[in-house]
């Protein structure tokens, strides 16, 4: 919703959301959200790393978005802990985990 809502709308919205949903159910809307991704299902060329630009792609098909809208993935830097540009299998595993914070 970038650049669709002031700063203003954008808390109202989220305090909305909050008040409507306990955080039970984010919980499972997550998990059903999460329901067969597996990290064989992102690693496009199945070379057993997830580059940026894949995990982009999985995003952006996720969210029903241009893969182009990611400018600068911040997340998955976030993910790549070892910092070598891609995501291991370890790492993956990490973020679902933490269900994909």
């Amino acid at each position: 919703m970038k650049g669709r809502m002031n700063q203003q709308e954008a808390l109202a919205v989220s305090e909305m959301i909050f008040e409507k949903f306990p955080r039970e159910q984010f919980a499972t809307m997550e998990k059903k959200s999460r329901e067969g991704i597996t990290f064989d299902t992102i690693d496009i060329d199945k070379d057993g790393k997830i580059t940026s630009k894949e995990f982009q792609i999985f995003r952006a098909k996720r969210n029903h978005m241009d893969p182009n809208s990611f400018k600068h993935d911040l997340y998955f830097q976030k993910i790549d802990q070892n910092k070598d540009g891609y995501m291991d299998r370890a790492e993956f595993q990490k973020m679902r985990e933490e269900g994909m914070k």
